[in-house]
């Protein structure tokens, strides 16, 4: 207390606090001080085991005042759990959204209490620093594949054709992932749409994780587009492996959002071309520039897609080599070394596939 007594002025002061305002909190603290000093003498004061043992007494009164500080010392010498952040995600767009960007918002204020925070993604990795994470408690370790689950497999490509109903001579082109404007199929089916209209030959599956009603309204705007013989809409599969063997080329059209896209990289796990938007980490994983296209773009799409057609397709296992280095074994190393140098005291900014 005394201790306290002593800043409380120069506190005030340096807090411009209005001299009347600190003049009347003065007054009340002393009165109450005294008024409860007083009181408590005079209530326990006459007691006998107060009266003989008055020195326990005032070291007790000492010992309840200095407690405080004792428990936070402890406090801070007992090791505390480390906190850490994981980011999913990279450039995400919430339009119309107030709560998603309030929590968006908050996430970055609250990054500042982490020990550490793991993206993904380079992408993911810009994105939070631009939303203010700390960059020195900013790591990435890339997501990673099952290689032995997901890896080129003739049978399961028969297996998913069979099922679908398109012949092994059929080009095929897939597409994965949740009905949502972040995956954006319109710019898919667009693109599709103008293939048929340049002359391609092709079938294609889309993979959409939704109930009925949005795969129906998939289905629905390829009709409008005169897709309607063309394209498969198809639930979530079990056997995704098996899926993505099953397709000749797999397109990713996301618009905005990704950081590790997983579908590209277990698709080509699966020896599967990929032609991707350049969105997230896209281009890191793809087999070079000319399989990549500009996002919410059906014309440039269309035009990657087309120029992937036209092209001798690579050897399945060129395709999984390019993925080799993102296995889970690699996912599980980084991320033993990004927690070692956390609790060692040391954090690397980011680590990148090709260090």
């Amino acid at each position: 207390v005394p201790i306290v007594v002593s800043f409380v002025p120069f506190v005030a002061g340096g807090a411009d606090m209005p001299y009347r305002t600190f003049a009347v909190f003065n007054v009340i603290g002393a009165v109450l001080w005294v008024g409860i000093c007083a009181g408590a003498g005079y209530a326990f004061g006459n007691i006998p085991v107060v009266k003989d043992n008055f020195e326990l007494v005032v070291l007790g009164i000492v010992g309840v005042s200095v407690l405080p500080l004792v428990i936070e010392v402890a406090r801070s010498l007992r090791p505390r759990p480390r906190i850490v952040f994981g980011l999913r995600a990279s450039d995400i767009d919430l339009p119309g959204d107030a709560l998603a960007r309030i929590s968006h918002w908050l996430e970055a204020r609250l990054a500042a209490f982490a020990d550490l925070t793991i993206a993904n993604s380079r992408a993911g990795r810009d994105a939070a620093l631009r939303r203010g994470f700390p960059a020195d408690r900013l790591v990435v370790v890339p997501n990673g594949i099952d290689l032995g689950a997901f890896r080129p497999d003739a049978a399961a490509r028969v297996r998913a054709r069979t099922r679908w109903g398109i012949p092994d001579k059929e080009v095929l082109i897939g597409h994965v992932g949740r009905v949502d404007p972040m995956k954006d199929h319109p710019t898919f089916l667009a693109a599709l749409a103008r293939l048929k209209q340049g002359g391609a030959g092709f079938r294609a599956v889309i993979i959409a994780s939704a109930n009925e009603v949005p795969r129906a309204a998939l289905a629905a705007d390829a009709a409008r587009l005169g897709l309607q013989d063309f394209v498969r809409i198809e639930p979530a599969q079990r056997d995704m492996p098996e899926a993505y063997n099953g397709f000749d080329l797999l397109c990713s059209s996301s618009a905005w959002g990704e950081g590790f896209p997983n579908v590209v990289a277990e698709a080509m796990a699966c020896g599967t071309p990929v032609v991707a938007t350049n969105v997230g980490d896209a281009p890191d994983l793809l087999l070079g520039p000319e399989w990549l296209a500009a996002a919410g773009d059906p014309d440039d799409l269309a035009k990657v897609l087309g120029a992937a057609l036209s092209r001798p397709p690579p050897p399945r296992a060129l395709v999984h080599a390019a993925i080799e280095g993102y296995s889970i074994h690699a996912l599980a190393a980084r991320t033993e070394r990004a927690l070692e140098h956390l609790v060692n005291g040391h954090c690397r900014r980011y680590w990148t596939p090709r260090q």
